[in-house]
């Protein structure tokens, strides 16, 4: 595991495991591509992860490839029922963040729980109903999502910044153009 240089032996910092509890549809990936995979969330999805007992960056990358919204989709994060995030997600742009978590907010216990939550979501089939015999409710594709400590390593190839978020160049990324490519029924 992480080790804290200072405290031989004592592990100090969650390893990048995450949970997808409630709120989250089942893994998916695109025909012809299994290098790529994600996880479509609900309006609201619960991640949960080991605490690591001090400060940690949870980082999540997303998008919504669908251009049913006219404005941006409106994105919060919550931890323990606190605000720690907000940013809005403009189809087709990926979206990587990271967000700082304190350790006095992460409670006690030894996992902690986050909420990703939408403003709105779509159905497939009832936007194109020729096109997609998908029932669910989709709110934003998430691709990585976890936290760790000591501002958690990612690889930055392919994104950059714009504003205030970082996006993905897709042209590093292929991803299917259209919502009903990959999708299986639930």
């Amino acid at each position: 595991g992480i080790r804290d240089r200072d405290v031989t032996g004592v592990q100090t910092c969650a390893l990048p495991i995450s949970v997808f509890k409630e709120g989250w549809h089942p893994a998916e990936t695109p025909e012809g591509n299994r290098g790529v995979e994600w996880q479509w969330t609900k309006k609201d999805a619960v991640l949960t992860f080991k605490r690591p007992q001090k400060d940690a960056t949870l980082v999540l990358d997303l998008d919504n490839p669908s251009t049913e919204f006219h404005d941006p989709q409106k994105v919060s994060v919550t931890l323990a029922g606190r605000a720690v995030d907000e940013f809005t997600v403009t189809a087709p742009q990926r979206v990587l963040r990271k967000i700082k978590l304190a350790a006095a907010d992460m409670g006690t216990a030894d996992m902690a729980d986050v909420t990703i939550s939408v403003d709105k979501t779509f159905v497939p089939a009832t936007v194109s109903p020729a096109a997609s015999k998908d029932t669910r409710e989709l709110g934003v594709r998430v691709f990585h999502a976890h936290a760790g400590c000591h501002g958690t390593p990612v690889g930055l190839g392919g994104y950059r910044k714009i504003g205030h978020q970082t996006v993905v160049a897709r042209s590093h990324v292929p991803l299917p153009a259209r919502v009903d490519v990959g999708v299986a029924e639930s």
